[in-house]
């Protein structure tokens, strides 16, 4: 029998040279079909990043939730004609579709027949269970997704392991229908954010189709909004790591503060006409992104050769990098949120079950601490130490962040009855939240008296 590395590996090669070239054939037929689609799927891109969900959830999970938008056959709707209208449908559908007691079947060919349909449904109750809490959170299915055999039909009924109580066919491993692209993101708590967050998108677009357009001077009641973080929903996560700005390329990608104008250039030709160069804010990013950070930008003279090969510098990624680092270290105690167009803020949720009180062992030892309360119980004397997940963050964040803001001090460790105090360090400074901004001045200027 094959190892389970051998079983992996052969997975992944399925994944990304079978399945991904199938996908990518029928996505191609819905934008060849629908010409709006392709704007669609790059709206929905753009508010995920700007909502700190890039690689949360994943690119091809966007195309097969706009493909059903436009593919819907029981959506009482004709297809959108514009990128507008398939964003707000878009929204609408990550918003209301019940993820937890429905599978979302794409099929815009009609490829999945009423036999296969039954089988996919069957296929999601099983890995659901009664209580609607296991396997996939965002169960999307494709007719990519179904595994099959080309040798199928040999000795299909012949048993593959005789000692087994339930004994599983070959027609029984090779016909079941799966989600490849959604098997293990987006997490449930992602999910739900998101949903949240669409709802919440699609009400306030639709308010403004509705009404007049509020005056250009009011950010917050502009349409960009949908595609900003406000100050309140930042303080729903754990810790917040500010990046150093040399970093940025793309302001126009900005969570806080983007930019989503038109301009127009007056340009002089040699015959003396004008002609009114229009940039865009994608166009504006795609030319701050060709150029560079600007400390790595060459200088280029008259006098020396302008190799336009030499101006680009391939692969260099340093924030999308150490976020896999951080995901790979520290993803069973924190999940990591940014904005991949504009990293200039990376967000970490705690996971509920970090800082729960656990018994001590050898292997659980690391980033432990004793537990200081006085409400011991059984087998219960450590938990997960933050200032110490934290410091060895900031060794792989080293040169990255410039500044740490704590918003939830839970599990630090503190003496009955004693005043929260904000924690700085030599290269960065961890601040604690305590509710109102003038409350922390006044908590400091206790602990000084104390």
């Amino acid at each position: 029998e094959p190892s389970s590395d051998a079983v992996a590996l052969f997975q992944t090669l399925m994944k990304r040279h079978v399945i991904a070239a199938s996908h990518h054939s029928t996505i191609h037929a819905v934008h060849t079909a629908h010409p709006s689609a392709g704007h669609t799927v790059r709206l929905m891109q753009k508010w995920l990043a700007s909502h700190l969900l890039s690689d949360l959830i994943p690119l091809e999970a966007v195309e097969l939730l706009v493909a059903k938008v436009y593919n819907d056959e029981e959506s009482p709707l004709s297809a959108p004609a514009t990128a507008t209208a398939g964003f707000l449908r878009a929204l609408y559908l990550l918003a209301t579709f019940q993820w937890e007691k429905n599978p979302l079947i794409v099929d815009p060919q009609g490829h999945i027949s009423d036999d296969d349909y039954a089988d996919i449904i069957e296929r999601f109750n099983q890995e659901r269970g009664p209580d609607f809490d296991k396997g996939p959170a965002m169960f999307i299915v494709s007719p990519t997704d179904r595994q099959f055999d080309e040798q199928e039909d040999e000795d299909e009924n012949v048993p593959l392991k005789n000692t087994s109580k339930n004994k599983t066919t070959k027609a029984e491993i090779f016909n079941t229908w799966s989600p490849t692209f959604t098997k293990e993101l987006p997490e449930r708590v992602v999910l739900f954010r998101a949903a949240a967050l669409a709802q919440r998108s699609f009400d306030f677009l639709m308010k403004k189709c509705l009404i007049q357009q509020a005056p250009q001077n009011s950010d917050s009641g502009h349409w960009s909004a949908v595609f900003q973080e406000t100050p309140n929903s930042l303080k729903s996560y754990s810790a917040l790591l500010r990046v150093d700005p040399d970093f940025l390329v793309d302001k126009e990608s900005s969570s806080s503060n983007g930019v989503f104008k038109i301009t127009a250039t007056q340009l002089t030709q040699e015959n003396g006409s004008i002609n009114n160069k229009v940039e865009t804010t994608y166009s504006r990013s795609a030319k701050q992104r060709y150029q560079g950070p600007k400390a790595l930008r060459i200088k280029m003279y008259r006098n020396l050769s302008n190799d336009a090969d030499k101006k680009i510098l391939y692969g260099w990624t340093p924030i999308e990098t150490t976020l896999n680092i951080l995901r790979h270290k520290f993803g069973a105690h924190a999940l990591f949120f940014y904005n991949k167009l504009c990293p200039e803020l990376i967000a970490v949720l705690w996971r509920p079950t970090s800082f729960k009180n656990h018994h001590f062992s050898a292997l659980t030892s690391e980033y432990a601490r004793p537990v200081v309360d006085h409400d011991w119980q059984k087998d219960t004397l450590v938990t997960e130490n933050m200032l110490d997940l934290m410091r060895e963050m900031g060794q792989y964040l080293e040169n990255i962040v410039i500044d740490t803001k704590i918003l939830d001090d839970r599990s630090i460790p503190r003496a009955p009855n004693q005043k929260k105090r904000s924690l700085s360090s030599k290269s960065d400074r961890m601040e604690t939240e305590n509710g109102q901004d003038g409350s922390d001045s006044s908590s400091e200027e206790d602990s000084d008296k104390d």
